[in-house]
């Protein structure tokens, strides 16, 4: 088959149809309520922590802004560790918060905080009289940053442990939500996540004081019973940002099953490529938004020719927009500074110039290029 012109995006876009959203917007006139833990938002914080299976899910403006305040309702002090690889928000919100971060090296073949290099890390600190208070872990891709092994080292060392759930959102690990590992869960509603609020967050947790503690430096006035709390910060979600939630959870299991069909297809076109291998489990059914690809070892020229031969097509593969740090590793292990230059992220959505989405045999047809061009870049030339 032809491979059609295409306009692919990374992600699921969880766009609200237009006409649904305006007459929720009617709403929000109607009502001259537009901030302040309205009547959506508080729906919205209903909904996020049924459909995520936790007590209490805190809707706030940006995943930036939440883990600067769930930072301060864990009432941290000193430095906290985080994977060397992670989203750039997490290291930047916790500076913000006035902590000292200290990064850890991750897996290679996850790309995961490494529960090894952590207990390497925290002796090291502790025998140099540094204070670390904290771990925060990062789910990324939809896969579980080791929750059973964080929670035993945090225990055993006495660190609050909490996580950025960035790619978490609806995804399961041995039957519990994401969301509901460590202290806290931040989870995005950014405009790439399977649920949307153009931008956003929302704080999980099953904890009743410390819930009361994020609401009350969230600032929404009237919301819950006044807790002491070291300041306020307006971490409040719009009743605009709300409205395109909660039309984005309305359509998020279509959204999901896509995202399952896709990443299946993908992982059929890879199979038993072995210099290319697509992060996650084989079994799609805990798809999230992201399809990811790490090259067998980082080679900057072929990930940067996949790239260009991709955009050709009017296909846009990324590289993750992280901020990989130093690892502070004690044994030489740097394996974060190099999964730039082998890692990146595949379109999930695939469309027509017009935006109309393609049909499954043109999608597949799509997925097959990528993949085929993959294959071609990440293959070494055999040596006669």
């Amino acid at each position: 088959m032809t491979v059609p012109a295409a306009e692919t995006m990374v992600g699921e876009f969880a766009l609200p149809d237009t006409e649904a959203f305006l007459a929720e917007f009617g709403g929000i006139f109607a009502r001259r309520y537009y901030t302040n833990h309205g009547p959506l938002a508080q729906q919205l914080e209903q909904a996020l922590a049924a459909r995520l299976q936790v007590r209490y899910a805190l809707a706030m403006t940006s995943s930036t802004i939440a883990t600067a305040i769930a930072a301060k309702a864990l009432e941290l002090s000193g430095a906290v560790i985080i994977p060397a690889w992670a989203p750039r928000h997490l290291g930047n919100a916790l500076q913000w918060a006035g902590l000292r971060v200290e990064c850890c090296d991750v897996e290679w073949e996850t790309q995961l905080l490494d529960p090894q290099a952590l207990e390497r890390l925290l002796s090291a600190r502790r025998s140099n009289d540094i204070e670390i208070c904290g771990v925060a872990g990062a789910h990324l891709w939809g896969q579980a940053c080791h929750p059973r092994e964080l929670a035993d080292i945090a225990a055993r060392q006495g660190l609050r442990l909490f996580y950025d759930g960035t790619h978490a959102f609806g995804v399961h690990s041995a039957g519990e939500s994401l969301a509901s590992f460590g202290e806290l869960a931040v989870i995005s509603l950014n405009e790439a996540e399977l649920v949307s609020a153009g931008d956003g967050a929302c704080v999980c947790t099953n904890d009743d004081e410390l819930a009361a503690r994020l609401r009350n430096i969230r600032s929404s006035y009237g919301a819950g019973a006044p807790t002491p709390i070291p300041l306020t910060g307006n971490g409040r979600m719009s009743e605009a940002q709300a409205a395109m939630a909660l039309l984005s959870l309305q359509t998020a299991e279509e959204r999901h099953a896509r995202n399952r069909r896709t990443l299946s297809q993908y992982h059929c076109r890879l199979e038993g490529c072995e210099h290319a291998q697509l992060l996650g489990a084989r079994d799609a059914s805990f798809a999230g938004n992201h399809a990811v690809v790490r090259l067998a070892a980082p080679d900057a020229g072929a990930l940067r020719g996949i790239c260009a031969q991709l955009r050709d097509r009017r296909i846009p593969a990324e590289v993750p927009r992280f901020l990989p740090a130093p690892p502070t590793a004690v044994d030489g292990a740097t394996i974060a500074s190099r999964l730039g230059d082998a890692t990146m992220q595949l379109p999930l959505r695939v469309c027509d110039p017009t935006g109309a989405r393609l049909s499954e045999a043109q999608t597949e047809a799509v997925i097959g290029e990528i993949c085929r061009v993959i294959r071609a870049f990440a293959t070494p030339p055999s040596r006669s």
